[in-house]
């Protein structure tokens, strides 16, 4: 472990997914980008000839690591230092980058996936109702003829749920008090999270507040549509469904290779 103002405190100390959050994300918390793997796969299926995929929001790497045997490369981008960590270590051979998926220059490719609400995810200032477009057409023009666009998304159908209460989370290697905020007029959820994490015989206890956008379901449809995308809805990855509030977007780009 590095000193206090080392490499790993600041891990540690992220607004999102510092050192201790991340590791429990990695572990408990990936069957969405294992499950996703499987569309992706069909998506490479389709098109043989694709050669790069760009996972935006890639987390802990282990999308990456469940394709590490298929034919296409695959840059993967996380705003969270301490989640490039692990996923370096999950999928060695990934090309991995620390930034913000709004900054992020986007390379002409295949396919862009970003799995688990990373669209939804307020950071470095960003991540409203234009910022998304923006970004959204900035990953259309990128993507190359017959390229995808794969994403889930938290809506404002949420709110009709029973989906939005703070709870405590248990399991054998930590527990998690989650507090759980709406402010309904800006559509804004935040999580107040505070994590105990067993360290040999002790606890450590670590804090994060994420802020989440939720957007309406026609709108984030209407710019895909506005952009140029053919556009299907998901309400799952393979045999794993999103809870309530929750949807996915297929989005494909028409042309000719």
């Amino acid at each position: 472990m590095e000193s206090s103002s080392g490499h790993m405190d600041n891990l540690n100390n992220t607004a999102y997914y510092g050192k201790d959050l991340a590791f429990v994300h990695d572990q408990g918390h990936s069957q969405f980008a294992k499950k996703a793997t499987k569309v992706i796969a069909s998506l490479m299926g389709e098109n043989p000839r694709a050669e790069l995929l760009v996972d935006l929001g890639c987390g802990s790497g282990r999308l990456e690591q469940e394709l590490a045997e298929s034919p296409i490369n695959i840059i993967g981008v996380d705003y969270s230092a301490a989640m490039i960590e692990l996923a370096k270590q999950n999928s060695p051979e990934t090309k991995f980058l620390v930034e913000s998926i709004y900054d992020f220059q986007i390379p002409q490719c295949d396919i862009v996936c970003s799995i688990g609400e990373c669209f939804n995810y307020l950071f470095a200032n960003k991540g409203d109702l234009n910022e998304l477009k923006d970004l959204i057409s900035r990953i259309y023009n990128a993507l190359r003829p017959q390229g995808y666009l794969v994403f889930d998304i938290l809506t404002t159908e949420i709110l009709q749920t029973s989906q939005i209460n703070s709870k405590v989370i248990e399991q054998d290697l930590w527990t998690i008090f989650l507090s759980v905020n709406v402010e309904k007029n800006e559509s804004i959820l935040t999580r107040a999270i505070t994590l105990f994490l067993k360290d040999g015989d002790h606890y450590r206890k670590s804090k994060e507040v994420h802020k989440q956008k939720l957007f309406k379901k026609k709108d984030i449809e209407e710019i895909l549509i506005e952009v140029g995308f053919r556009v299907d809805k998901m309400d799952g990855y393979d045999d794993l469904p999103f809870r309530s509030g929750q949807v996915g977007f297929l989005c494909k780009k028409d042309g000719e290779c």
